[in-house]
């Protein structure tokens, strides 16, 4: 293949792995440096609370998108093993 066709997008791809290799580098350093805070027991408590109260009193469709929220996947094994993977917010 002529250098001519192929350099032109060569380059790009170069280019965006490198702007992808700087991003790479600025959310490693993000995470090094960023210091979780154990969550507050109060917001733990109204947040159960707010869960609770969806689940006992809310519509189908409220219900849904609160799971959607929460679960990030669901393997199923067989009819007696089914695991949730919920999801993981910073």
């Amino acid at each position: 293949m002529p250098e001519d066709l192929c350099a032109p997008r060569l380059r790009k791809l170069h280019a965006d792995r490198d702007q992808l290799r700087a991003r790479a580098q600025q959310l490693r350093d993000q995470l090094a440096t960023n210091t979780a805070a154990a969550p507050d027991p109060a917001a733990l408590a109204a947040l159960r609370r707010r869960i609770r109260d969806v689940f006992t009193r809310g519509d189908g469709p409220t219900r849904k998108a609160l799971l959607r929220t929460l679960i990030a996947e669901i393997k199923v094994e067989d009819r007696s093993t089914i695991r949730p993977f919920f999801t993981s917010h910073p």
